[in-house]
């Protein structure tokens, strides 16, 4: 099935998502550009208390094919940062993340926990603005095992810090962060449930 043709708008291929994954990055456009990412409780905390945020896309090609890719660095500790890399293959969510690396300022940031609540809201800023990729012939064929041979070829770059054909794009989640639930401030929490929902 044509993953495009399954979601009718990008607002259910979202919602599905944020139910489905475990973490994610998904980029939104309704009149207002959106990062939306979900994370581990801990791990928003961390980028709360002002750990660095790093993104790095890229493209990968194979059969003539072309495989969006992102990888989003988060260094709570900074010799050992978590990476989420996660495909592209939506075409109504990479036209919004085309959108957001051309205007870089003008953008919102959502995390959600494991449970999929919203938990904290920012207005990044983003090191570089004026990204432009060209992305043309995209393989949007979701169960396609080409995915997952990007994918796993896209961690192993990771691991051998290659990245010299990737876009590198600093966020800055310092201004305007907004806590929407009190749930991240305590800490008395100490297990964190991570899962597939059914």
């Amino acid at each position: 099935m044509d993953f495009n043709n399954k979601y009718e708008t990008l607002d259910d291929f979202i919602s599905s998502r944020l139910n489905d994954e475990e973490v994610g990055i998904w980029f939104y456009d309704n009149g207002l550009e959106k990062f939306i990412i979900k994370l581990p409780n801990h791990i928003i905390r961390a980028i709360n208390q002002g750990c660095k945020l790093e993104m790095l896309v890229g493209q990968y090609f194979v059969s003539e094919k072309t495989y969006p890719v992102i990888g989003l660095f988060i260094y709570d500790h900074i010799d050992n940062p978590l990476i989420v890399t996660q495909s592209s293959n939506f075409l109504l969510e990479i036209d919004a993340l085309k959108l957001i690396l051309k205007r870089g300022n003008s953008i919102l940031l959502d995390f959600y926990d494991e449970l999929g609540v919203p938990v904290l809201s920012s207005n990044p800023t983003l090191s570089e603005n004026t990204v432009e990729i060209q992305w043309q012939n995209i393989d949007t064929e979701y169960s396609n095992d080409n995915w997952k041979k990007v994918l796993d070829q896209m961690k192993l770059d990771f691991d051998a810090k290659n990245y010299q054909d990737f876009q590198r794009i600093e966020i800055n989640v310092s201004n305007g962060v907004a806590i929407q639930s009190a749930f991240i401030t305590d800490q008395n929490i100490t297990t964190h449930y991570l899962g597939r929902s059914t």
